[in-house]
């Protein structure tokens, strides 16, 4: 599963967005929760305003467009996907603090 959503990524040029209100052309809407919101809400509507995929949670948004991508656990998913697309980088990894 982590390969084709990273072949996807890969399609829309490593374009993420997480808020609606600032969307991307063609890129990758990851559908993120918070205290006081559902990013599953917001799917749809992200495809709408030109998203290419939404990765979701909530199989009822998901069964609602073929652009949807469901997941277990948007965040996790976000969070491999990151480390796996590092991985692909081969390069190291500094940290500053």
């Amino acid at each position: 599963m982590l390969q084709s959503l990273y072949q996807k990524y890969l399609e829309v040029e490593q374009q993420v967005c997480t808020d609606t209100r600032k969307i991307i052309p063609n890129s990758m809407f990851f559908a993120l929760k918070g205290t006081n919101f559902d990013g599953n809400q917001f799917a749809l509507n992200a495809l709408e305003n030109g998203c290419k995929y939404a990765v979701v949670d909530d199989e009822t948004v998901a069964k609602k467009n073929t652009n949807c991508i469901l997941v277990d656990n948007v965040l996790k998913t976000l969070q491999q996907l990151a480390r796996y697309h590092r991985l692909q980088l081969n390069v190291p990894v500094i940290g500053v603090t």
